[in-house]
This record gives C-alpha cells, sequence and structure tokens, in this order.
C-alpha cells in the first residue's frame, strides 16, 4: 500500500512538473496579446478569434507561434515572465 501511495504522489508530481514548461494556450495568448502594445492592432473581435495554429520551443520560457486572427496567420513569440505570458510581435 505505501509504494503504491509514494508511486501515485510522484506521477502527480511529473504531471505537475510537465505542466509548468508547456507551450501556451489559446486562452494564454488572447491575455497575452490583450496585455501588450500590439493590442492597438487588434479590434475586439479580431482578439475574440485568435487561434492557435503552431508553436515551437525558443529557449527555456519562450516560444515561438503562428497564430490566426481574422482568416490571416501572424508569428508571435510568446516568453513565459513572473505574471503570466509575455507576447511579442516576430519581424
Amino acid at each position: 500500500m505505501k509504494n503504491k501511495l509514494i508511486a501515485l504522489a510522484s506521477a502527480s508530481c511529473l504531471l505537475l512538473l510537465a505542466g509548468c514548461g508547456s507551450e501556451p494556450s489559446e486562452s494564454n495568448m488572447k491575455e497575452a496579446i490583450q496585455k501588450s502594445p500590439m493590442k492597438i492592432a487588434f479590434s475586439d473581435k479580431d482578439l475574440a478569434s485568435i487561434r492557435k495554429i503552431s508553436c515551437k520551443n525558443d529557449g527555456d520560457k519562450a516560444y515561438n507561434c503562428d497564430i490566426e486572427v481574422s482568416g490571416m496567420a501572424i508569428p508571435v513569440r510568446f516568453v513565459k515572465g513572473s505574471d503570466g505570458w509575455l507576447a511579442m510581435k516576430k519581424e
């Protein structure tokens, strides 16, 4: 019984740690863009239509992502900051 409890606790910790290093979700992306200077380029309708196409790891806490906004593909870099995700337009 003790071994099963230890195995369950270990598996739970691994799942929690795996979530810490994952790429941003669509809701993370929307929130990051709403907090960034990029927001002025988008209407509220545009922000609501954001969809994640793909992301590639770009360092310890950074991802280069392609997002779809109102039918256009836009490259954006997302970095995990102390208060959540930050969005920066990729050139």
